[in-house]
């Protein structure tokens, strides 16, 4: 089975929707996947969430993907006191721009003519005997993660750099477990995370994010 978590058009127009509901209180859920396994896996004496992460697939836009993961270190560093455990994204170089790397995150180039600005994969390596692959299921733990830029015309390539920002820093929310929350989820409120989206008035983990982060990985 693939299901890819696709982030769609209309970023300023959402927002202008969600000021008719401004008012109403942001919800306190948890918004990650409820299968147990969907994260990183736990090991021994590992007690940061360091993820290792590829940029240079993404031609021209491999500052913005940067500036995306930065954007998740800086969070951390500006409220350390919030974090259950540290959380930041080092970057390498691909060896392969084409597949996924076990315990990387590859963020790369796609072509989709959906509408959609960017879209994650998460995948289980799944081996028999000599023989292994990658499974794209949901539900199971976390060892690679693919992010693809939309390069399809009016995508990706048509945002000013803070919503290319937003847009990295909310897919790598789903290369860590996480889902969409919010108006962008049908929610009744927003204005309280980078997965919901609708709101570009900011493009860094919130609050609400850390908050699921800690609750995903308790006890690192």
């Amino acid at each position: 089975m693939r299901f890819s978590l696709p982030i769609r058009l209309g970023l300023r127009g959402l927002a202008i929707a969600g000021l008719l509901l401004v008012g109403l209180a942001a919800t306190a859920s948890a918004h990650f996947y409820d299968k147990p396994d969907h994260r990183w896996p736990w090991l021994p004496y590992h007690h940061e969430l360091q993820l290792k992460y590829y940029s240079d697939c993404t031609n021209g836009w491999a500052g913005n993907a940067d500036a995306g993961a930065d954007a998740w270190s800086y969070a951390w560093n500006a409220a350390a006191n919030d974090w259950a455990m540290p959380v930041y994204f080092v970057k390498k170089s691909a060896p392969d721009c084409s597949a996924p790397d076990l315990w990387r995150v590859n963020i790369r180039l796609g072509n989709k003519a959906s509408g959609a600005l960017a879209w994650a994969q998460n995948y289980d390596e799944d081996c028999f005997l000599w023989e292994c692959w990658w499974d794209a299921q949901w539900d199971e733990t976390i060892e690679a993660s693919n992010i693809r830029l939309n390069t399809h015309a009016g995508t990706f390539g048509s945002l000013n750099a803070f919503d290319r920002q937003l847009v990295v820093v909310h897919e790598l929310g789903h290369s860590l477990g996480l889902k969409h929350n919010g108006y962008y989820a049908g929610g009744s409120s927003g204005y309280y995370s980078v997965m919901d989206y609708c709101c570009p008035s900011y493009n860094t983990p919130r609050q609400h994010d850390i908050n699921d982060i800690n609750a995903l990985y308790p006890g690192w």
